[in-house]
C-alpha cells in the first residue's frame, strides 16, 4: 500500500495496486475497482490532518458535466440510452457529500476515502453502495409503473371490445337484412327469429 506521502502523513491508501476503472465521486480513473480495500492496522492510529482533504482542497461537486453523470451512470449499471429519466441518481450521487467519519484523503495525487473510526480505506465513495440501491429501487417502481400502465391499457382495450361486440349482437337481433327477409317489416328478436331459415 502506498502512503499518503503527498501531504506528509502516514495514512494507508486502499491495499489494492489496481485504481478503479470508472470514477465514482472523487475517485480516479485507471485499472480496476477492488470491492473492499482494508488500510493497514497502524493506519487508524496514524491518522493526522495533513492528507486528509477539506472542503476548500476537494474538487466542487456543485457543477457536474454530462460526461462525469454518463461516467458515473454507467459505473452504477444505469441504461444510458433508456434510463435517462434516472439520470438524477448519478447527478446526486457525484454531488454526495462523505459522510461522518469517513474522510476524503490523497495519496500519490489519486483520491481515496478513509474511515477514522475502523482504519478502513477504499477507493469508492462510501455513498456509491446508497446510489446502486436507489437505482435498483427506482428501477422497480418504473418496472411496476409500467407493468400497472400496461394492464390497465389491456383492461380497458378489453372492456371496449366487449362493449364493441355487445354492441354488434344488439344490433345484430334486428337487422335491416332480417328485415328485408320479412318483407321489408321490422321484426322483433322473437319474429325474425321465426322467419330466419
Amino acid at each position: 500500500p502506498s502512503a499518503a506521502s503527498e501531504v506528509g502523513t502516514d495514512i494507508a491508501s486502499p491495499t489494492s495496486s489496481a485504481k478503479p476503472s470508472v470514477a465514482s465521486p472523487g475517485t480516479p480513473a485507471g485499472g480496476s475497482q477492488p470491492t473492499t480495500p482494508a488500510a493497514g492496522a497502524q493506519a487508524a492510529a496514524l491518522l493526522s490532518p495533513a492528507g486528509v482533504l477539506d472542503s476548500s482542497q476537494a474538487t466542487s461537486t456543485d457543477e457536474v458535466s454530462v460526461e462525469d453523470i454518463e461516467e458515473y451512470a454507467r459505473w452504477l449499471g444505469m441504461d444510458l440510452e433508456n434510463e435517462k429519466d434516472l439520470w438524477w441518481i448519478a447527478e446526486e450521487g457525484l454531488k454526495a457529500d462523505v459522510p461522518a467519519p469517513w474522510k476524503t484523503c490523497e495519496a500519490d495525487g489519486e483520491v481515496f476515502y478513509y474511515n477514522t473510526e475502523t482504519g478502513e480505506s477504499v477507493w469508492d465513495h462510501p455513498c456509491d453502495q446508497k446510489y446502486k440501491d436507489l437505482l435498483a429501487k427506482e428501477r422497480k417502481k418504473k418496472t411496476e409503473r409500467i407493468e400497472a400502465e400496461k394492464a390497465a391499457a389491456e383492461a380497458k382495450a378489453a372492456a371496449e371490445k366487449v362493449a364493441a361486440e355487445a354492441k354488434a349482437a344488439a344490433t345484430a337481433k334486428v337487422s335491416p337484412s332480417k328485415a328485408a327477409k320479412a318483407g321489408g317489416k321490422m321484426l322483433t328478436p322473437l319474429t325474425a327469429a321465426r322467419v330466419s331459415p
